[in-house]
């Protein structure tokens, strides 16, 4: 065992860097390399969840689903203790020393994204960890770990992960000895404590996840160990649990959420699909990317990727200089599409798909999937299997997958953060801010016509002489109208000032009629964006009488001589 041991310390400077960059060994986006064999049960209940290989609505769980909750503790990883058998020979191996001194300066796994060692860190940090100035590494060596342009031989690379493989899968009794990969991420998830083994000796990793394990699962691989309030709301809504204290931090990058009602205690203990863990990572990861592609105003959802062109064998084809050639070609799937006519992030839309998978995917769902593949999450060239349960390997392997590809991207001083604000699509933002118009017009008419002129008309002199004014209850005004005609509803067949309807009392007196809150303005009475009213001075007599003497109070005119300086 000790001639292994040096074995590996003797390739650690060239290649061990990426072991804490556990999916270059497996390969970008290797969570499809080989099929799971999912969970076999049945469900029955009203929540989206998985039966079979697939999620129906269910929400009693048999089958792969474990019923066992076991303790879920918390601790900086220098001060883990936990599956000793795994953690201290992987810390021997992965021991960094110095150079000159030969002193050890931490492990490997230690290293964040700065290159700095820390006790407290995260998965997330350790495979974006630049391990360059801590390591002294020959940079001509590293960089072909770094560039997806020149050809690697992973040979000595296969060998260091399965030393590491080797000792997990002599732990856990239900992982093969040959099965590399499996084993791998079993190790990697019993060294960061992301989720405990629900029984000692197994991993478990063909078992699918609830929504509730994968949530915390992601919070504790990419936030450090701190003290945390439980949010009550939340408990409320999906029922206690030691999962609540990390799975509520993605209340807003989960499909199903808390404020909509979707995510309750019964589909918060339900399987979660492999659909929604790629959007919980998109979502989580490259919101805006997600809005971008997701908010296609035509309804089509697409999106480009440079893919390596490949010759007749199979093969990648290099230029001149040896650098793969690359095409920009349309992402599609193999097994996934979208379905235009579901939109709505909600639980019935999900289900709905689910129940029929081959008519496509909601619109947010399929969006997550175009921008998994830009960013090497997934592969689009094999199935995405979108409806299945996701299971435990699955899940650490996306995990691998998204945090690495991160740390190829090319701008590393702005490697994605968790975004934890509440995800607002564009449709939910549009009918925000047009509720947001509604309640201001509403507002505004409350005021008199002096405090609205004051509150809401702005006039600017600029220097050369010219006068601007900005009416900002004429823009909240138009907005509405805006709406009122999409929606096929009057706006009013007053032509002079739009959204009243004319209108005219027992006295033959004409008045004006809000058709959006149905507000009345008289003659004289001052109009919503501040015109006032006159009343139809050339076509009512009434209208003309009323008129004038309301601005000439003190007038000796009769009745047929006011009309008549009107024509009428």
């Amino acid at each position: 065992m000790n001639k292994k041991f040096m074995k590996v310390r003797r390739i650690a400077v060239p290649t061990l860097t990426l072991i804490i960059m556990a999916s270059q060994f497996m390969g970008c986006a290797a969570n499809t390399q080989e099929t799971m064999k999912m969970m076999e049960g049945n469900q029955e209940a009203e929540t989206a969840d998985l039966d079979s290989d697939k999620a129906t609505s269910n929400n009693e769980q048999t089958g792969d689903i474990k019923g066992k909750e076991e303790e879920l503790g918390w601790t900086e990883l220098a001060s883990l203790e936990t599956v000793p058998e795994i953690r201290d020979v992987w810390n021997q191996l992965t021991e960094v020393r110095d150079v000159e001194t030969g002193e050890s300066k931490g492990q490997m796994f230690y290293v964040n994204s700065k290159g700095e060692f820390d006790d407290n860190n995260t998965l997330k940090e350790a495979i974006q960890a630049d391990t360059i100035s801590t390591l002294n590494q020959d940079i001509v060596e590293l960089q072909k770990y770094y560039r997806d342009d020149v050809v690697i031989d992973y040979s000595e690379a296969k060998e260091a992960l399965e030393t590491f493989a080797g000792f997990a899968s002599n732990y856990y009794a239900d992982i093969d000895s040959k099965d590399v990969d499996t084993a791998f991420l079993a190790g990697l998830n019993a060294y960061f404590n992301l989720l405990p083994d629900t029984e000692q000796g197994k991993a478990n990793m063909d078992e699918s996840l609830t929504r509730k394990e994968f949530m915390a699962m992601v919070y504790r691989a990419d936030t450090p160990v701190q003290e945390l309030t439980e949010d009550k709301d939340f408990t409320d809504a999906v029922g206690e649990s030691e999962y609540n204290v990390y799975a509520q931090n993605l209340k807003n990058n989960s499909y199903l959420t808390t404020d909509s009602g979707d995510l309750n205690k019964d589909t918060y203990n339900s399987a979660i699909s492999r659909a929604e863990a790629i959007y919980i990572l998109v979502n989580r990861y490259y919101r805006d990317e997600l809005l971008q592609v997701g908010n296609s105003s035509n309804g089509s959802v697409s999106g480009y990727t440079y893919v390596a062109v490949k010759d007749g064998n199979g093969d990648v084809v290099r230029d001149a200089d040896g650098l793969i050639k690359r095409e920009n070609t349309e992402i599609q799937f193999t097994d996934a599409k979208l379905n235009t006519e579901i939109t709505e992030n909600t639980l019935e839309s999900l289900n709905e798909a689910i129940k029929d998978p081959d008519s496509g995917m909601p619109k947010y769902l399929y969006a997550s999937l175009i921008v998994a593949v830009k960013h090497n999450i997934i592969d689009m060239g094999k199935d995405v299997r979108w409806d299945e349960s996701l299971t435990k390997k699955e899940a650490l392997q996306l995990l691998v997958d998204a945090y690495e590809c991160m740390s190829r991207a090319a701008d590393k001083e702005n490697i994605p953060t968790a975004n934890t604000e509440e995800f607002v699509t564009n449709e939910q933002q549009e009918e925000a801010e047009l509720q947001a118009a509604y309640d201001e017009y509403k507002k505004a008419m409350a005021m008199t016509p002096e405090e609205r002129e004051k509150a809401y008309r702005t006039t600017t002199v600029h220097d050369n002489g010219t006068t601007e004014v900005y009416n900002e209850m004429a823009v909240i005004k138009n907005k509405i109208l805006a709406d009122r005609k999409e929606k096929g509803l009057s706006n009013g067949n007053y032509d002079f000032e739009p959204g009243y309807d004319l209108m005219q009392d027992e006295n033959g007196l004409h008045y004006l009629k809000s058709v959006i809150d149905g507000h009345e303005v008289h003659i004289g009475e001052h109009c919503d964006t501040g015109w006032q009213y006159k009343g139809e001075l050339n076509d009512c007599r009434e209208d003309a009488i009323y008129w004038y003497r309301l601005c000439n109070p003190d007038t000796k005119m009769t009745d047929d001589e006011i009309a008549a300086s009107y024509g009428l």
